[in-house]
């Protein structure tokens, strides 16, 4: 899986053109998740409301788990094991020498 954080989405959507202001907003998201009720007339808020909207995350609603989370999957894959051959110069070794110790 490919995980991306509330602040590599920030950057990446340029939202944030640095990696502090994105943090600074990821922690404002982090507050609201814990359930910390912001004053939405200061300045700083409606600042770090504004750039939280623009990835779909508004501090003034309530915070719900079921379709939040701090980290994103960008993108995932699935894994196929099966069997692989033994190189032709492999020697498997040889353990006659060993006993099962009581």
């Amino acid at each position: 899986m490919s995980l991306e954080t509330i602040t590599a989405k920030l950057i990446r959507e340029g939202v944030c053109d640095n990696t502090r202001a994105a943090n600074l907003t990821t922690l404002y998201a982090i507050q609201w998740m814990h359930g910390h009720a912001f004053d939405l007339s200061k300045r700083q808020v409606k600042m770090h409301r504004a750039r939280l909207r623009k990835i779909g995350i508004d501090i003034a609603l309530t915070c719900d788990l079921t379709k939040f989370s701090l980290v994103n999957v960008k993108h995932s894959h699935t894994v196929v094991v099966k069997p692989l051959p033994m190189p032709h110069w492999y020697k498997k070794p040889q353990v006659n020498h060993l006993k099962i110790a009581a």
